[in-house]
């Protein structure tokens, strides 16, 4: 099992180098993703369609952001993630940001990679939604955050059950026991680069950086008798969220203690997005709304 509280940035890809549109190697992205500066360099998930929920924008929060003198500025965050948990989170640190969300085939991505520990899981979707929002038009000129949790047991991932017997079996595994949440976090940013405005001197041009980094906290359980874990599978909140439950909600009463940051377990980091903010050379406070 991972150390309660593990922050392992992924290593960013190579700087973009051959021309707009091509991998290292000579390989060409697809079309519909070729977008400005590097933030495509490195190998992109292609398991995800350029559609969302709802026609794109699901809400705006916030709105604008201001500098630390108080003046509007330019920089917009997007969530890549439909969670209310998350965009609640982020709204209570006065992160202004709007949610957009396009279908990630979650399954297809996680086989085509092999990728089976939660950890690595929980960053590669993460990934694989960020791009895939990064993707759209919507989304040029901004800063994109994708998202994603798995829960670890005994080595095993845990993602959201969506059935009542996978969720109940699962609490009594959990009961009187702790477990690992992996909290993904990979960010894109979706602004001109100064190559792109051919101008090297503009100190408001994107970074071009797409870097991501894990969360994980030990979550400690206490001990559920079976009449606790019916009525809370009836409630049907367990089904929907990764590991079948929650700290913020009507899960918080069966979670003794956590180890490492409490924010990875409602299933975003701001500490951790501060840290990649830094790469795309942006202050988080720079965001707060």
């Amino acid at each position: 099992m991972h150390p309660p509280t593990v922050h392992r940035p992924l290593p960013v890809p190579a700087p973009f180098s051959p021309g707009r549109g091509v991998l290292s190697g000579g390989r060409k992205l697809p079309p519909e993703i070729v977008r400005s500066g590097n933030r495509f360099s490195g190998q992109p998930l292609q398991f995800f369609t350029l559609r969302s929920r709802g026609g794109n924008t699901l809400s705006k929060v916030g709105f604008p952001a201001a500098d630390r003198l108080g003046r509007v500025t330019d920089l917009r965050l997007i969530l890549a993630s439909a969670s209310p948990a998350r965009t609640k989170l982020l709204a209570e640190a006065g992160i202004a940001h709007q949610v957009l969300v396009s279908e990630v085939d979650e399954d297809a991505v996680t086989a085509s990679y092999g990728v089976t520990d939660p950890h690595d899981t929980a960053l590669l979707l993460a990934r694989a939604k960020a791009e895939a929002v990064a993707a759209l038009p919507e989304a040029d000129g901004t800063l994109v955050l994708g998202c994603d949790s798995v829960f670890e047991l005994d080595g095993e991932p845990y993602g959201k059950p969506h059935e009542p017997q996978i969720a109940r079996e699962r609490l009594r595994r959990m009961s009187g026991r702790h477990g690992v949440l992996h909290t993904g976090h990979w960010l894109v940013d979706c602004r001109a680069t100064a190559f792109d405005t051919e101008d090297p001197e503009n100190n408001d041009a994107g970074s071009g950086a797409t870097v991501g980094a894990v969360a994980s906290a030990a979550v400690h359980f206490s001990q559920l008798s079976d009449a606790e874990i019916e009525a809370y599978v009836a409630t049907g909140e367990p089904l929907h969220v990764a590991g079948s439950f929650t700290i913020d909600s009507l899960g918080g009463a069966f979670i003794e203690r956590v180890d490492g940051d409490p924010h990875a377990v409602v299933g975003l980091s701001v500490s951790t997005l501060r840290r990649l903010l830094a790469n795309a050379n942006v202050q988080i406070t720079d965001l707060w709304s």
